[in-house]
C-alpha cells in the first residue's frame, strides 16, 4: 500500500520533497499508518527533513519539507 511505498522512498532517500497533509483529529491505533517501520534504533540515525513551508487548507494543514543538503 501507500505506507509501504512512502517508507521505501524515505529509507532510500529517493525524494526531493515530502508533503505532509494532516488534520486536527486523533484516530489512535485504529487508523492507518502513513509510514511503516524505519528500523531506527538510535536517535542519531533519524531521518532529518528541512522545513520549506506550511499552509492551512480549511481545517487541515499541509507542511512541505525537502531532503537536507
Amino acid at each position: 500500500g501507500g505506507a509501504s511505498l512512502i517508507t521505501s522512498f524515505l529509507r532510500e532517500e529517493l525524494y526531493d520533497r515530502f508533503y505532509w497533509f494532516h488534520a486536527p483529529q486523533i484516530i489512535g491505533t485504529e487508523g492507518r499508518d502513513a509510514i511503516q517501520e524505519m528500523n531506527i534504533t538510535k536517535i542519531v540515525d533519524q531521518k532529518r527533513l528541512q522545513f520549506v513551508s506550511s499552509m492551512a487548507l480549511d481545517k487541515d494543514r499541509l507542511d512541505i519539507y525537502k531532503k537536507p543538503q
